[in-house]
C-alpha cells in the first residue's frame, strides 16, 4: 500500500496528522493556519523614533541607552549616521567620523592612510554586473563569484556584505525577503534561482529530506551500530522524527528491566 502524502498542494511529504505532514501540522497547531504568517515590523515606542524595534519595545539605540544609563533619554536626538570623513570613502562612519576600516588603521598605525585603498571583502557589484557572474547549470542558475566559508555566494552591495541568493531575490522581486531566511529548493547553496521564503524549521526539514543534514548523513549511531534497514527504527508519523538505533534501544530496555528487579 502506497504511503499517504500531505494533502497540501505540491507537498509530497508523509502524512502525520489531519492529512498533513509534520511541518504543515505543526504550523496549523501553532498559528491556526497553513499559510506562513507575516511578521509586521513594529516601530520604537519612543515618540518621534521610527526605527524598528530591537528589544523591550525600543530600537537598538534607545535600548542601548537604557542598558548603559537606565534611561532611554527620549529628549536626546539620535545622531544620524554619515559617510566616513576620509575623502573618497563612501562607508558609513562608526567612531571619530571614520568607518571601521579607517578607524582600525588609525588605532594600529596612528594614520588613516587615505591614499591606500580599502580592500573590500567581496566583489562590489551593480544590478547589471551581478548577472554577469551567474551561469546556467541544468535547471539551476549558479553563482560563480566570491563565496563564504560555508559555501554561500557573497557580494559587496550598498556598502555591506550580502548573500548572492538574497540579492538575486531582491533584484527579481523588487523587495527584500520578509521571512526568517530563503530556502534552496534545489539544495544547491550556489543557486540563485530556486529560492523561496521560509522558516528555519522548514529549511531543516528540507535538508533532512535531501539527505544533506548533518544527522541525515550519519551512517552509524554514536556506538558504532549501522543505520541499515534491519537496525533502523523510524517512529510513526514521519516528517522530522529522528531515526533510532534498534540495538541501542534494546540495550536501554534491558538496563531499565535490570534496575527494576
Amino acid at each position: 500500500m502506497a504511503e499517504a502524502t500531505c494533502s497540501v498542494e505540491d507537498c509530497g511529504k508523509p502524512v502525520m496528522g489531519r492529512g498533513w505532514c509534520s511541518m504543515h501540522y505543526s504550523r496549523w497547531r501553532k498559528h491556526g493556519t497553513l499559510e506562513l504568517p507575516r511578521r509586521e515590523k513594529q516601530g520604537c515606542s519612543v515618540n518621534g523614533c521610527d526605527r524598528a524595534v530591537a528589544a523591550r519595545g525600543w530600537c537598538a539605540t534607545h535600548y542601548a541607552r537604557w542598558l548603559h544609563h537606565g534611561d532611554v533619554q527620549a529628549d536626546t536626538p539620535i545622531a544620524q549616521r554619515h559617510a566616513c570623513s576620509v575623502e573618497g570613502c563612501e562607508r558609513m562612519a562608526n567612531a571619530h567620523d571614520l568607518c571601521g576600516a579607517h578607524a582600525l588603521r588609525l588605532a594600529r598605525h596612528s594614520d588613516v592612510q587615505p591614499k591606500t585603498p580599502i580592500r573590500l571583502p567581496y566583489l562590489p557589484l551593480t544590478p547589471d554586473s551581478f548577472w554577469e557572474f551567474v551561469e546556467p547549470l541544468g535547471p539551476c542558475e549558479i553563482w560563480t563569484g566570491d563565496f563564504s566559508s560555508n559555501g554561500y555566494g557573497k557580494v559587496w552591495w550598498d556598502g555591506a556584505t550580502e548573500s548572492a541568493h538574497r540579492l538575486a531575490f531582491f533584484l527579481r522581486m523588487g523587495r527584500w525577503p520578509e521571512s526568517e531566511l530563503l530556502r534552496h529548493l534545489c539544495d544547491r547553496r550556489a543557486c540563485v534561482l530556486h529560492v523561496v521564503e521560509g522558516t528555519y524549521s522548514e529549511n531543516t526539514l528540507d535538508s533532512v529530506a535531501a539527505g544533506t543534514h548533518i544527522h541525515a548523513r550519519k551512517t552509524h549511531c554514536k556506538w558504532g551500530h549501522p543505520f541499515d534497514e534491519e537496525n533502523t527504527y523510524r517512529p510513526p508519523g514521519g516528517g522530522g522524527r529522528r531515526r533510532q538505533c534498534r540495538a541501542c534501544n534494546k540495550r536501554r530496555r534491558c538496563e531499565r528491566s535490570r534496575k527494576k528487579r
